[in-house]
């Protein structure tokens, strides 16, 4: 059995499978293979004025930034190739001793040392270590970087000492052979266990997706009953006794529902929280095993920053969803079995209004958590939250019309259920098109007509509305004789036909008031038109119009009255 909301989960868990797709297409370029070097490759420059600036990275990660004047004609090098040259020595100084896994790396992190050694107006940083005692040249520190710095050659040289003191320690530990052994064993270990909790939480996902299902159909089957309670009564309302028997007993079968429908929504909330448990799980021992190692640090970051956030803004939505959900279900079963219970003309019209209400507030609950979560998703993508609303104002502006009647179709949504203009169930007349309606959300208005098309319709459209159904219904019958008709034994006869079908048993409920008033309502030389007002119960009209034309047909021919023109 298909979950009723699949669509939505699928929808929602493919945007964020594109979501970690573009947080990581450009990042994967920059991933290097297992054993290889850690230096990336160079980076465009950027602005910032007077100075161009760059940044140099060592495993993925931002180190500093090297300067250059903006104005060519001041720049000993171009900062490119600056930062190209810089590049190379960090691979150089976190090489190893050989392509076979597991080898040595060249430089010591034990004996390692940065140092700075000061010449004119620029410093050089260099390193050395126990078998490498000539000095390797790193990065020299000029006068454009202090500038960019706002800081003395000296202050940002002691700066960039201590960043690739720290930097290439913990880079050179990472390759050595130890370390690379415990990490590996490490993450096969953590693989391990976690892949056998993933299968024991498998098989439990597994028991509470049967029990779901089996609570889904017997949830059907109680709601199916509940509705055949209900269209039995309208039918054939005195069957099953008066209409407060009737209320009651849609009551009962209604209210048995109630607990089979919560233990299936807390199942659903709980196999979305393991869900998303395991996923974040998966995905935070994914980063943790690719921090591990020099060549995968780069994506590792790109992991715990970009799609463990998403993964977890997802999940939070999806759970709140769920609860929310559930609160709204629970207090649409509330307000159900008092209504029911209460037996009122009130308390029946709300019987009618509490799904439609809850259905549209839901709908919109969707939007509303979807919006969220997307924008909360896209400032982790590196776009601004005043950059979205900015293009959305500026979209607004370009498609106003769309948009206003876009905002007017939920305006005149909130106002048809505030107003209760009409609700799930009712017969109405929207413009021209006839029908019950069959779905309303704060958007929109489907209603099925008598040809069984289903007609789709904004509230913005809709300019007259008329309630075939709200609080009762009328036949408004019209019979047409011959001139030469008696009229008032006509009349007299029209009268008593429908006052006889209000004391039949099958039709006391349905009629409220047989005779409203009754008349000559036109006359000319082809007929006399009677016309007679009958007051039922909501959408009884059509059906006792039926019982009338077949039963005064009847009775017109016993008495010999003959019919006059075609209205």
């Amino acid at each position: 059995m298909k979950h009723p909301n699949a669509g939505r989960a699928v929808i929602l868990w493919a945007a964020v499978a594109a979501a970690c797709v573009l947080w990581l297409g450009p990042r994967a370029a920059a991933a290097q293979s297992f054993f290889g070097g850690g230096a990336s490759a160079t980076p465009t420059p950027t602005s910032a004025s007077p100075y161009l600036t760059a940044p140099v990275t060592l495993d993925g990660q931002t180190l500093f930034s090297v300067a250059t004047p903006q104005d060519p004609r001041k720049a000993h090098l171009p900062l490119p190739e600056r930062v190209a040259d810089v590049q190379a020595v960090l691979a150089e100084l976190t090489a190893v001793s050989g392509t076979a896994p597991f080898q040595e790396p060249f430089y010591d992190p034990q004996t390692l040392r940065i140092e700075v050694e000061h010449g004119g107006d620029v410093a050089v940083l260099t390193a050395v270590d126990g078998t490498h005692k000539e000095p390797l040249e790193i990065v020299t520190v000029t006068s454009a970087d202090a500038g960019a710095n706002q800081q003395s050659i000296d202050a940002v040289a002691a700066t960039w000492q201590a960043i690739l003191q720290n930097g290439l320690t913990k880079a050179l530990r990472l390759r050595e052979p130890s370390t690379r052994r415990h990490n590996l064993l490490e993450t096969i270990g953590v693989t391990a266990g976690l892949a056998l909790a993933t299968l024991l939480g498998w098989l439990l996902f597994g028991v509470i997706q049967k029990r779901t299902a089996l609570l889904s159909d017997e949830v059907a089957a109680r709601a199916k009953a509940a509705s055949e309670a209900v269209v039995e009564q309208a039918e054939k309302p005195a069957r099953s006794g008066d209409i407060e028997e009737g209320r009651r007993r849609r009551a009962m079968l209604f209210n048995a529902t109630i607990d089979p429908q919560q233990r299936l929504l807390f199942y659903r909330i709980v196999s979305t929280t393991l869900l998303g448990a395991y996923a974040v799980a998966w995905t935070f021992a994914v980063a943790w095993a690719l921090s591990l190692f020099p060549s995968t640090s780069a994506l590792s970051r790109a992991f715990s920053h970009g799609v463990l956030v998403i993964l977890l803004i997802t999940i939070c939505a999806l759970v709140l969803y769920r609860v929310l959900h559930a609160v709204a279900v629970r207090s649409e079963h509330y307000w159900l079995a008092r209504s029911s219970v209460a037996g009122s003309p009130e308390s029946a019209r709300r019987l009618q209004r509490i799904p439609t209400i809850t259905a549209a507030v839901s709908g919109l609950q969707t939007i509303v958590l979807f919006f969220v979560a997307v924008l909360i998703a896209l400032t982790q993508l590196g776009v601004p939250i005043g950059s979205v609303v900015t293009i959305g104002g500026l979209t607004a502006v370009a498609l106003s019309l769309a948009v206003q009647n876009f905002v007017r179709d939920f305006v005149n949504g909130f106002l048809v259920l505030a107003e209760d203009q009409y609700a799930v169930g009712d017969y109405v007349t929207l413009n021209s098109n006839s029908g019950v309606v069959e779905t309303l959300t704060l958007r929109m208005v489907q209603i099925r007509d008598a040809a069984g098309a289903l007609v789709t319709i904004s509230h913005s459209a809709v300019n007259i509305a008329v309630n075939h159904s709200r609080n009762w219904s009328r036949v408004d019958y019209r019979v047409s004789v011959d001139p030469g008709t008696d009229t008032a034994k006509a009349l007299a006869l029209v009268r008593a036909t429908v006052e006889e079908i209000s004391r039949d048993a099958d039709w006391r409920e349905a009629i409220l008031t047989p005779v409203e008033w009754i008349g000559i309502d036109d006359m000319n030389k082809d007929s006399l038109v009677i016309r007679v007002g009958v007051k039922t119960e909501p959408l009884r009209q059509f059906e006792c119009r039926r019982q009338i034309n077949e039963r005064l047909e009847e009775a017109f021919a016993k008495e010999g009255i003959t019919l006059g023109a075609k209205l």
